[in-house]
């Protein structure tokens, strides 16, 4: 990931910039998604020991 965003601060075209942009979104879709997964699984787990 660090890759593309060192390629957004290069110069490059605009059709490259926008299929780079779209990657990084994607990619922070899916860590925001797996994240809340774990956070709704940590959740489950601490109310069922309450």
């Amino acid at each position: 990931m660090g890759e593309l965003r060192e390629q957004l601060v290069g110069n490059i075209n605009h059709d490259k910039r926008a299929v780079i942009i779209k990657k990084l979104r994607e990619t922070d879709l899916r860590s925001n998604l797996v994240m809340e997964r774990r956070n709704r699984k940590n959740r489950t787990y601490l109310n069922e020991r309450l």
